[in-house]
């Protein structure tokens, strides 16, 4: 008898995903940020954020 193998949640994603900040794909194995249900790398989102701080001032 066959034993069963578990399902392993992976990080990765089916769906190709894509910085809203740059429309370049994230790979599945880049470390990405989600904020207001939009994906960014990791350098696009500082790049948001420091755009929305000097907005600010």
């Amino acid at each position: 008898m066959k034993a069963l193998k578990s399902m392993a949640l992976t990080p990765y994603h089916a769906q190709p995903v894509w910085c809203h900040h740059c429309c370049i794909r994230i790979a599945p194995y880049d470390p990405r940020t989600v904020a207001h249900g939009k994906d960014y790398h990791r350098d696009c989102y500082a790049k948001v954020l420091h755009a929305q701080a000097k907005s600010k001032n």
